[in-house]
């Protein structure tokens, strides 16, 4: 029997049926409403006092309702430019399948598509972006943190092989690439 002065719990409607944030509290659709032109009356450029004053509650709640809808659409942007980073990544990576074909057969107008579109690829994915820190010691890089110095390896992860025997493989790429060259010339 429940003590006097407290309520007893309900139960959810169905057994291990999860209630979402929109549907616990009854309110939801009043308080959405509210967050909509609170946010519709700071795009004019008021301030949260003329705010608070136009919606009749106190700054605290504006200036809460008011982050919250700039969360919502925060999440919203970011879901909008994740999918479009995805298209405009599946659209560059048949691209360059075709492209791959042609530098496979040694074709350098092909070779050099797919270098762009690689460059293009790794623009997309953030990879243009320097660092201003080293990763490892979480020292800035360069004076005062706003330069890399010369050889440093700036890329988020180191190569996987030894960069001598990266030199010699591109240099034996280079020159079947140039003895093709001068066969078909």
């Amino acid at each position: 029997m429940p003590s006097k002065g407290k309520t007893p719990k309900t139960p959810p409607a169905k057994p291990g049926a999860k209630r979402s944030r929109r549907t616990a509290q009854p309110r939801y659709a009043e308080a959405a409403q509210l967050r909509s032109e609170i946010l519709a009356y700071r795009t004019l450029g008021l301030t949260l006092d003329e705010i608070a004053a136009r919606v009749n509650r106190s700054k605290s709640v504006v200036h809460t309702h008011l982050t919250h809808a700039l969360q919502e659409l925060d999440e919203e942007q970011k879901e909008a430019s994740d999918r479009l980073r995805a298209l405009a990544y599946a659209r560059l990576e048949k691209v360059l399948a075709r492209a791959m074909l042609g530098a496979m057969k040694g074709d350098v107008k092909c070779m050099r598509e797919v270098q762009r579109l690689i460059g293009q690829q790794g623009r997309l994915m953030g990879w243009g972006n320097f660092a201003k820190v080293n990763p490892e010691t979480g020292v800035p890089l360069g004076e005062g943190g706003d330069g890399v110095p010369p050889g440093h390896w700036t890329l988020p992860m180191r190569p996987t092989v030894d960069l001598g025997a990266w030199q010699e493989q591109a240099e034996k790429v280079w020159h079947e690439q140039q003895a093709r060259a001068g066969k078909a010339g």
